[in-house]
């Protein structure tokens, strides 16, 4: 497994991380969300970088929350037939 050194730069300040090569085009992708949600907050009249930086997290925070649920009601949806299936031929 090769290992790829980029470096993340938020706000002029470097941040050195390893990524597997195979998933650079993850940090690329990472990079250009990052990018676009800082300057969307910043257009919103966020200037401060703390500030910037905090809401970009929860906005991630909620979307990751948000498909963990529904992933979850759809893993259920799924087993329900099963469960069905498995206590009738258990009758």
């Amino acid at each position: 497994m090769d290992t790829v050194n980029i470096n993340l730069k938020v706000f002029g300040k470097n941040y050195p991380l390893k990524f597997r090569e195979s998933d650079l085009h993850l940090f690329t992708e990472a990079q250009n969300e990052l990018n676009a949600q800082l300057e969307f907050y910043k257009n919103k009249g966020v200037q401060d970088k703390q500030d910037l930086l905090v809401m970009v997290v929860f906005e991630s925070l909620i979307s990751k929350l948000t498909a963990k649920k529904q992933s979850e009601n759809e893993m259920n949806e799924l087993g329900q037939p099963l469960d069905g299936m498995m206590s009738h031929l258990n009758t």
